[in-house]
């Protein structure tokens, strides 16, 4: 039995099959140089879908070559001494998961948070008034595990904070004119309050 087994990938006609692969690539890239038009704004199409479309924390995004996870957030004026470090203004601190298929750093301005109509970058300003919290991005290489990091956004006092959104930017298609956005519902704990003394 396994002898004509044998026999029958000796008689297996591989270049057939390799051909009508090749074939099938070629048809398949006939069809978009056609009908490219077409193909790209269905690109554009899915892509602004999922720019509309709002997650919630411990959503999986893979952007680019990065995975993501937004884990905990919080909003204080508050050092982790808890001393009051801004009076006009207030930090909001996101928890990330980041990691790489490849290494290699990231631009912290294509993440972004959203509160309204204003829009912030992370600041490393912050940085060690917060450290309770978790080590911030500096700008070293991803890994390929997850990394928990922090970023940390200066936004006005006013700004009501339940309403933050950061969003994820990865370009697409080599044009930098054009990205897709993934956006993520912060819900940050306020330590500032009476209850919490110190920082979690």
């Amino acid at each position: 039995m396994y002898y004509l087994t044998f026999i029958r990938l000796i008689e297996f006609d591989w270049d057939k099959y390799v051909d009508k692969f090749k074939r099938r690539i070629e048809h398949i890239r006939y069809f978009y140089v056609e009908n490219r038009f077409v193909s790209n704004l269905s690109i554009v199409v899915m892509v602004l879908a999922s720019s509309l479309f709002t997650y919630a924390a411990m959503t999986l995004l893979v952007v680019g070559q990065e995975d993501a996870i937004v884990n905990k957030s919080y909003v204080t004026t508050r050092d982790y001494r808890n001393t009051t470090i801004l009076k006009d203004s207030k930090v909001v601190v996101a928890s990330v998961y980041l990691k790489s298929l490849k290494e290699h750093t990231i631009d912290l301005k294509t993440i972004y948070l959203t509160i309204g109509s204003n829009r912030y970058t992370p600041t490393k300003d912050y940085d060690e008034y917060v450290k309770d919290l978790g080590v911030s991005y500096k700008q070293e290489n991803l890994s390929k595990d997850y990394t928990d990091y922090i970023l940390v956004y200066k936004v006005d006092k006013a700004n009501d904070t339940s309403k933050a959104v950061i969003t994820f930017t990865d370009y697409i298609i080599n044009n930098k004119n054009f990205t897709k956005q993934l956006n993520v519902k912060l819900n940050p704990i306020n330590l500032d309050k009476k209850d919490i003394i110190t920082h979690i």
